[in-house]
């Protein structure tokens, strides 16, 4: 005897696979749509000011509070 709650799935799980038929059948393609939600990778994506995070580096390491300063105003 099975509980009422595996007829349920069961009779959820048979609903899925009607529904899979129907849309194998109709040609429904799912490949366009994960093709088109990918975005472009961060890093390829280039300014025209692009700047290496190392020579950024280097710049702030050799500023002083000063020049912070300057660059906040």
């Amino acid at each position: 005897a099975s509980s009422p709650n595996t007829d349920v799935l069961l009779q959820r799980m048979e609903q899925l696979e009607q529904e899979l038929k129907t849309l194998k059948a109709q040609g429904v393609s799912v490949a366009p749509t994960q093709n088109s939600s990918k975005k472009p990778a961060r890093g390829i994506q280039k300014s025209k000011n692009a700047f290496s995070m190392q020579q950024i580096a280097k710049v702030l390491d050799k500023a002083n509070k000063a020049d912070i300063k300057l660059l906040k105003d």
